[in-house]
Parts: C-alpha cells; sequence; structure tokens
C-alpha cells in the first residue's frame, strides 16, 4: 500500500505561530494557493482514496486535490490534530507569560496535557487506529492520499515506522509537504518525507 501523507496548506495562525490544535482555522490566501499547488503535483498520481482529517483546513487541501480524481473525500476524525486546550490560539511566548508552570509541565512531559488538552498517548492511539481501520479496509496495492495535521502525522509516521511516539519531534512537515510510505506486511518504509518542490516559493 502506498501511502501520501499530505500535510493541510498554511492559515492564519500557522503563519502566527498559533497553536491551532482543534480549532477549525481556514486556509489563508497562502495556503489556498499550497493546496492548488500539491494538487496538481498529485494529478497524474494514481489514487484510490482521498482521506482527510473533519478540519476545515485538512477538508479545502483535500478538496483541492480530489478536484483533480474522481473521488469523493472520506472524513477521518481521528486523523484531526492534539487538542491543545486553554493553550489553543496562543503564541509560544504567550503560552509561557499565561500559564508558565502548565507550559513546563507539558513540555517535560506530553502525557501532562494542558488544561483540556489531550495527552501524547492519546492522540497517538486514535491515529494508529485510524490508520489500522484504512489498512484493513482497503487492498495492499491500494495508493491513498491521507491529509492531516503536523502533529498527527508525525505520530502516524512513528506509528507505521515503529518508532516511540516520543520521537514524533524529529520529523519536520511543512504546511503542504509530501510525505510518501509504502506499507508492506512486515513493515513501512519511508520513501519521501517533507517535499516542498512543488511549492512555488516567490
Amino acid at each position: 500500500m502506498t501511502l501520501w501523507l499530505v500535510r493541510h496548506g498554511q492559515t492564519d495562525w500557522n503563519a502566527q505561530k498559533r497553536y491551532q490544535g482543534h480549532s477549525d482555522i481556514p486556509l489563508n490566501e497562502a495556503g489556498t494557493k499550497q493546496a492548488q499547488q500539491i494538487a496538481q503535483r498529485l494529478a497524474s498520481e494514481r489514487l484510490h482514496a482521498i482521506i482527510s482529517s473533519d478540519s476545515q483546513r485538512t477538508m479545502q487541501t483535500a478538496d483541492a486535490i480530489a478536484c483533480h480524481h474522481n473521488l469523493a473525500v472520506q472524513l477521518e476524525p481521528r486523523l484531526r490534530e492534539s487538542n491543545f486546550g486553554v493553550f489553543e490560539g496562543l503564541r509560544y511566548k504567550d503560552v509561557i507569560n499565561q500559564h508558565k508552570l502548565m507550559a513546563e509541565a507539558w513540555f517535560t512531559d506530553p502525557e501532562n496535557p494542558p488544561e483540556g488538552g489531550e495527552k501524547l498517548s492519546e492522540v497517538a492511539a486514535r491515529v494508529s487506529a485510524a490508520i489500522a481501520t484504512l489498512i484493513s479496509q482497503f487492498a495492499s496495492n491500494k495508493r491513498l492520499v491521507l491529509v492531516g495535521h503536523d502533529g498527527s502525522l508525525r505520530l502516524l509516521l512513528c506509528h507505521l515506522l515503529e518508532m516511540p511516539m516520543t520521537q514524533y519531534w524529529r520529523f519536520n512537515l511543512d504546511p503542504c509537504s509530501l510525505t510518501r510510505v509504502n506499507v508492506y506486511p512486515g513493515g513501512a518504509i519511508l520513501v519521501r518525507l517533507n517535499d516542498v518542490s512543488h511549492l512555488e516559493t516567490t
């Protein structure tokens, strides 16, 4: 099975470096352009399904890709970003200034989430369950696009590559980047990581 992992395009909160999480922020103008660019990049690929988190920014990105294929976007809420609780909408410096003790606890141990947020293990569990469902649902020779978020896709990579979830920070996934993983019965192979060659920087 071939998995194309796509992080959603840029939002205003991405540009402002704010924690988004479950906040339903749409793509901005730059993100809409990025979605069109990655859609063009995947236009010639043979795809069997396009699966997206149910957040607005991922659905907009997935819809752009689907325009080039005779496929309806399937929604998978378990691919949502981590819920950052009271940190959502804040920048790093805001978090430190407003919730210093809570932030220190979270940065030290991601199993101590912000108030109202998710533990890292909770996010990892739902993402792992989502990919298990998809692998069982589709035949082994199918080619799927999964449109998700920075945190959820990095945890998905950890799961597929059999890495501890705490190592998710070792991956970098830029907005509208393309990552490819081939999944075999004996394990997964990372073929491409954070490919942004399709994005125009000017």
